[in-house]
């Protein structure tokens, strides 16, 4: 068996940056899944958030966005937002 190596660019030198991200599946598996990965790269990730629903997942955004709005505030804004496509009552297409 080979080693694998994986290629994440380069690293900045003096980014303190580390994304906010939201992460929206119905499936407890699969969030369960999501929460593990981005566990493995804790140097890359910044504050996860998850929700099982797309109304929760909605009120989180719009939470994150009040508390963005606050000028006293240090809560940064959702970076990426990672969306099941199917979900009941509120999905994708």
């Amino acid at each position: 068996m080979q080693d694998v190596q994986v290629y994440m660019g380069p690293k900045p030198k003096h980014s303190s940056f580390k994304p906010r991200i939201l992460v929206v599946d119905d499936q407890v598996f699969n969030i369960e899944f999501l929460r593990c990965q981005l566990e493995l790269i804790p140097e890359l990730v910044g504050r996860c958030d998850y929700a099982d629903s797309g109304e929760s997942a909605i009120e989180l955004v719009r939470t994150n966005l009040d508390e963005n709005l606050k000028s006293d505030s240090n809560t940064s804004p959702y970076s990426l937002i990672l969306l099941d496509y199917s979900m009941p009552k509120l999905d994708g297409p």
